[in-house]
């Protein structure tokens, strides 16, 4: 769970973690298709544990001393197919030391289907002209997971952030990220757009683009903007963003609302 103590950068691996590990649910002595609910902020809840010791450390906690409970173990994936039709939260390692995390009904129901390590499937695709963002106006609450994401991401050369010209109904204010990479496969696109989906609580409205510098004005930004994420071993051209320049977005991966 350190990867959700990380912050959104963390959670496609997270969640690729939870639909392969085997989880722990707590469930009624006798009833193994059963799961205990635990009320938490006057709200009920599925406590869900990575392991036995997570579980038996959150009961001793709460103290659920005298109730017959048991501990059974389940892979993640089935388990999610399980949970979906409860429409409760699901507190990954509630009681427990360390980071917990609250999954949502819908995102147990995207775990279920497997839909939520693949993002780009259901996003919307628009095309439309874009300019770069000053440093300046930065959404900072985005740019830190995103920047995070793409230093650990070796295939990545450089990225740049605009955003949608107000002229394109829908699209006005939405900020793009448009990624220089080598070989640059579905996973980054998918991972990226995870990371997007819940930078910033999830209020921004983000999508992405690969750059092709095949696309003239894909070369132009590559050629003539400062990139906000640069590899350590790769030397932007530019050496001052041009936040005037208008640049034709094609193939541009809009996150869901």
């Amino acid at each position: 769970m350190h990867m959700a103590a990380q912050g959104p950068h963390g959670y496609p691996e997270l969640f690729r973690q939870l639909l392969a590990a085997d989880l722990t649910i707590i469930v009624p002595e006798g009833r193994r298709r059963s799961v205990i609910l635990w009320k938490f902020e006057d709200e009920e809840v599925i406590p869900v544990f990575t392991s036995t010791a997570r579980a038996r450390e959150a009961i001793a906690a709460i103290d659920r001393a005298g109730r017959p409970l048991c501990l059974a173990q389940i892979a993640g994936g089935p388990l999610f197919k399980l949970l979906q039709g409860c429409g409760k939260a699901v507190i990954i390692n509630p009681a427990c030391n360390g980071a917990e995390m609250r999954l949502d009904p819908p995102v147990i129901s995207r775990l279920a289907n497997r839909s939520i390590l693949r993002p780009c499937d259901e996003a919307e695709k628009a095309t439309g002209d874009a300019v770069v963002v000053d440093p300046a106006d930065y959404p900072i609450e985005v740019m830190e997971p995103v920047f995070h994401f793409l230093r650990a991401r070796p295939d990545v050369h450089a990225a740049w952030l605009l955003r949608m010209k107000p002229a394109h109904a829908g699209d006005a204010g939405l900020y793009v990220f448009a990624v220089l990479s080598r070989d640059a496969g579905g996973r980054l696109e998918g991972d990226l757009m995870i990371v997007l989906d819940n930078a910033g609580s999830g209020k921004i409205p983000c999508g992405m683009t690969l750059l092709d510098p095949r696309n003239p004005s894909h070369a132009a930004l590559i050629n003539e903007a400062t990139p906000f994420y640069a590899a350590p071993w790769y030397r932007p051209r530019a050496a001052a963003p041009e936040s005037s320049r208008t640049n034709r977005m094609t193939r541009l991966l809009r996150r869901r609302h």
